[in-house]
């Protein structure tokens, strides 16, 4: 069940993730159709810039979960499958925490946002709602990879090669 409720979340993450990738494919067509005509679009790189932090942290929910990150697996061979549950769990804790660091910058960021009203250099978009969106995106990770954690402990983790994408 919670299993289930995290994938709702990492499934509503990535469908926000490609709702920025739409968006900002969209200023980007929008603005060389508009050069062309000579009128192009004020503060594009602004917009762009809002959407890929949406597209990056939107979509590592996504990443975690199906495990398409970066993993080293040139030595699991050689190791008994106990060490390697032992590497894992050692591995996703360190990530867990990673995130729950990025996440609480982020707070402290957004806040000091809100304080001082920063905003992006032309169209001055407030930065503090995109840097709460990646505080949930961080939250949403690290609660994936602490049930992740918790499913390696009782040996009811799959194997990266064998994990469900969620339905998004």
């Amino acid at each position: 069940m919670a299993r289930q409720g995290v994938d709702l979340l990492v499934t509503l993450s990535a469908w926000v993730g490609g709702l920025g990738l739409a968006a900002g494919l969209g200023v980007v067509l929008y603005d060389v159709i508009a050069r062309a005509f000579g009128h192009p679009l004020s503060g594009s790189p602004d917009i762009v810039q809002m959407c890929f932090v949406v597209i990056v942290f939107g979509c590592v929910p996504l990443c975690e979960r199906t495990a398409g990150n970066v993993r080293l697996d040139l030595l699991e061979t050689l190791f008994p499958p106990a060490l390697n549950r032992v590497f894992d769990l050692i591995a996703t804790a360190l990530g867990a925490a990673l995130f729950v660091l990025i996440g609480w910058k982020c707070w402290e960021a957004a806040q000091i946002s809100r304080m001082l009203n920063l905003g992006t250099n032309v169209l001055r978009i407030p930065k503090a709602p995109f840097q709460i969106a990646i505080t949930l995106a961080s939250g949403i990770v690290a609660l994936s990879m602490v049930l992740h954690l918790i499913e390696i402990a009782l040996g009811r983790a799959q194997s990266p090669a064998a994990q469900q994408e969620p339905a998004t």
